[in-house]
């Protein structure tokens, strides 16, 4: 008898050991269908990510452009600038200083001649 019983009980150990090796795929099976679901987000993931780096590439391109484009304009505008200023000194009458730099020989000339006029008036 000791046989039978033994015999049942390690019948019953197996179907114990059966029922825990069909849990263990069935949770297997389960965790790579869900890491099967992982890898496809994170490769979803990835793809937006690649296309977001090269939105972002593209728009520093851009902008590195508008910089060149405005730093050009502000140089142009600065020169504009500076040939105005320019033309305007140009066209403007003569300053005071100018004036009483270009006066004092006319002065000198008038009081030099007036000098020769009375040398010469005294004489006669």
């Amino acid at each position: 008898m000791e046989s039978e019983s033994a015999r049942k009980a390690s019948t019953s150990d197996a179907a114990e050991w059966n029922a825990v090796l069909r849990a263990q795929r069935a949770h297997f099976a389960a965790e790579e269908k869900d890491l099967e679901g992982l890898l496809v987000q994170v490769r979803n993931v990835r793809e937006l990510a690649g296309a977001v780096g090269r939105e972002a590439d593209e728009q520093t391109a851009l902008i590195d452009g508008l910089e060149h484009s405005i730093d050009h304009a502000q140089n142009v505008a600065g020169r504009r600038n500076s040939e105005a200023r320019d033309w305007k000194k140009r066209q403007a009458p003569l300053g005071v200083r100018r004036f009483c730099m270009l006066l004092w020989p006319a002065v000198l000339l008038v009081l030099f001649i007036l000098w020769l006029i009375g040398l010469f008036g005294r004489r006669r």
